[in-house]
Order: C-alpha cells, then structure tokens, then sequence
C-alpha cells in the first residue's frame, strides 16, 4: 500500500543528553595507598558512560596524562596517580567535569540496524530536516541524518540496537496538524559501543520501558502515537556519536564548544537485504536472528532463544 506523501516540510528536534558538570549525580574521592599511590574511586547515578575531565594543578612526586577518562559501570575506580619516588608520598589539587556519552568513540560502519516499528509492517522513508542550528542557535551538527518512518494504522516502537536507556520524556500530546513540533514524546538508548539512538513519537504515556533498563533489538519500547484522522503512525528516528570539538576547525576557534554531534547513516535490515535507506520507498519490517543476536553475550541469546 502506497502511504500518502507530506504535504509540508518535516523536521526533528533532537534533544542531546550531552551535558557539562562539576556534580552531576556524580561522587569521586581519592584515597592514598600503602604504595603512596592515590587510587580515585567514583559513584554515579547516569546510567550510560561519562566522560570525565581531570584537571591537576600543584602535582607534586607524580604527573598525569591529561587525557579524559570514560567511566561506564555505576561506581569503580576513575585513575590511579602513582608516585616518581616510591619513598615519598603525592599531593595535588584536583577538579573535573563531566559529559555525559563517551567522546570520540570508535564506530564500526558495518553494523545492521532493524527498522524500529513491528516487523512486518511496511514502513514509507522521509528524510528530516534539521533545524536546530538554522531557527534556534544551536551548533551545526556533523553528516545529518535522520529519518521519519511512517505506516499505516497502529505500531509499536522497537529497539534497533541492544543499548540501555539514558533519557526519556513521555508527557507531551500528539499533533497531527502542525508542520513543526518543537517537543515529542522520546527514548533515547546507549550502545555499548559509544553511539546513541533517538526514538521520537511515542504516544503520551506509551513508553514501557525506564532509565536505566537494558533493551535489545525488537524489544517494544512502546507505543506509537496514532493518527486517528489519517490512520497512520509516525516513528522519528537518528543515531549519532559525540566528537571533540577541538578535532573540527569550525568549531574550536568556539572555547565553549567542547564537542560536537556527528550524525550517522546506518545499514538497515530490510527484506531485500541489508542496505542505506532511499528517501520515498518503501520497506518491510525484518528481524533476521542473526542480527538480533549480534552484539547479545551467550547468555543473553540463550534467554533469547528460549522467548522466541
């Protein structure tokens, strides 16, 4: 069935979880060891990886690296300082800030994505619009990417990826008439391998899973709010990893630009194989095993197997 054509420009405001702070949820003390050492050990309440920047001044009997240090469990140990001359103890000043993602991760192009609505469904590709930088001031983002899935009649919204989930909202009503809506109802997952990915349109009060829980592909994440007029569902969809700002050159002549989004173009899933997407044509919901079990641990596709 061929699913009627936009008949306005449609847009996506992405809302980044990327954030600056000195105690955001997060505890780090140091503690000295019999070696003279001094081990920094942190507690955090973010659920995804942060990325914690160290800064010393007055170090005396050691020296430190500088380079920033991703911590991605709940609590551990953040970096141990060890002494120049193993007889006399360290001392130091110490701060830090947080990002919350991990900086520059390694991405591997070749990973496959499944289409986040019910498999079987056939499923209509727009590609988005940004507007965040041209209406509203924000930075420019890198390579965008992203995506507008629409059927016909109900769906649920479905996990691409295995990740664990770091941001939600979920009080906003649906608008079915407005050619531009500044907030929506969203999910926004972790991959372990340093990426994010945002779930747009959910209906209010349709998301069923929380921060902090652990999802993994085809997993229902909720429901899609439904367009009783047109009887269609709309998904809104992106994935992207953070990056230095110091590494691009507009953007570190900006002190304040500590990093920048780069937008990706996944390889997706589809019934004629795993392919980019082509904007206006049509797609049919797939979930080959082989893909859903990718990044799973054995355990995980033994609990897997047994459900299916």
């Amino acid at each position: 069935m061929i699913l009627s054509r936009l008949c306005t420009t449609v847009f996506l405001t992405v809302v980044s979880v990327l954030g600056y702070s000195q105690d955001n949820g997060l505890k780090i003390e140091g503690k000295r060891n019999n070696d003279n050492s001094v081990t920094f050990y942190y507690e955090k309440k973010y659920p995804g990886a942060i990325t914690v920047d160290f800064k010393f001044s007055d170090l005396r009997n050691t020296f430190y690296s500088g380079f920033p240090k991703v911590l991605t469990g709940p609590s551990g140990q953040a970096l141990t300082l060890k002494p120049k001359d193993e007889n006399q103890g360290i001392s130091y000043s110490m701060t830090y800030s947080m990002i919350k993602g991990k900086i520059d991760p390694k991405i591997k192009d070749n990973l496959i994505y499944i289409l986040p609505l019910t498999i079987g469904k056939e499923v209509e590709v727009i590609d988005l619009s940004e507007v965040g930088h041209q209406y509203f001031g924000k930075k420019k983002p890198l390579d965008w990417k992203a995506f507008l899935f629409r059927t016909q009649g109900k769906t649920d919204i479905h996990a691409s990826r295995k990740g664990i989930v770091v941001n939600l909202e979920e009080n906003f009503e649906g608008n079915h008439t407005a050619s531009f809506v500044r907030n929506r109802n969203r999910v926004v997952i972790e991959h372990r391998d340093g990426s994010q990915s945002e779930y747009q349109g959910f209906a209010k009060g349709g998301i069923i899973v929380g921060i902090g829980d652990y999802v993994f592909p085809t997993q229902v994440l909720g429901k899609a709010d439904y367009d009783e007029e047109n009887q269609r569902s709309s998904v809104w969809f992106t994935t992207y990893v953070y990056r230095g700002a110091h590494r691009f050159e507009e953007y570190k002549k900006n002190a304040q630009d500590k990093t920048v989004t780069q937008y990706i173009n996944p390889l997706f899933a589809t019934s004629a194989g795993n392919e980019r997407l082509v904007e206006n044509k049509l797609y049919q919901v797939v979930a080959p095993p082989r893909i859903i079990e990718k990044e799973m641990t054995k355990k995980e596709k033994k609990r897997f197997n047994k459900k299916s």
